[in-house]
């Protein structure tokens, strides 16, 4: 399921294409279109936070523009790397290599690193440390559930939650929401 949406709106999944609220695409439904416009109302990108990428062999996820490492793309985290990589479309599984007997990233850049720049190198090994690709395929991980698996209520709980805390909602509240009018939110599902 994910893997569609990733695949239409990029790192940022609850989103329009254009930035604007008429440039929906053509196959998007009403209640997606509801869904993503909560993240106005709550004024966080609740989805894309919830959802994380578990790298298995990491053929599948690039290295600088995927959100693999935490929340946000590691060309975000650690723009002066991005800027000096000489591999900013390569994936994952491309850069870990087996180097005399050891599996090490293999990164390379446009130029000598400064030395100021290596402690931000040193930053983002840190980060990588132990996050080498695995076995398998990657997969899409819901972070509010154990199990991972994305579950309807889990994903209302925690909207409104969200919405409780910036709009003060009570047990029972009526809120506006997109092409439906007012909706009634329940407390819990």
């Amino acid at each position: 399921m994910f893997s569609r949406f990733n695949k239409y709106f990029g790192d940022h999944v609850c989103g329009l294409l254009e930035g604007n609220v008429e440039s929906w695409p053509w196959f998007s439904s009403s209640w997606w279109k509801d869904i993503t416009s909560l993240e106005v109302s709550v004024g966080v990108n609740w989805f894309n936070r919830e959802v994380s990428k578990r790298i298995g062999n990491g053929l599948n996820t690039k290295f600088w523009h995927d959100s693999w490492v935490g929340i946000d793309p590691l060309r975000v985290n650690f723009p002066r790397l991005f800027s000096l990589s000489n591999q900013k479309e390569a994936k994952v599984g491309d850069l870990w290599e087996l180097i005399d007997g050891v599996q090490v990233w293999s990164l390379e850049w446009r130029r000598n690193i400064f030395v100021w720049e290596n402690v931000i190198l040193e930053d983002l090994l840190g980060v990588l440390e132990e996050r080498g690709p695995t076995e398998g395929d990657n997969v899409w991980w819901w972070n509010a559930e154990d199990r991972g698996g994305f579950l309807v209520k889990s994903a209302y709980n925690l909207v409104y939650d969200l919405m409780a805390t910036t709009t003060h909602l009570t047990n029972y509240e009526e809120v506006s929401s997109g092409p439906f009018g007012k909706v009634r939110l329940h407390r819990r599902l």
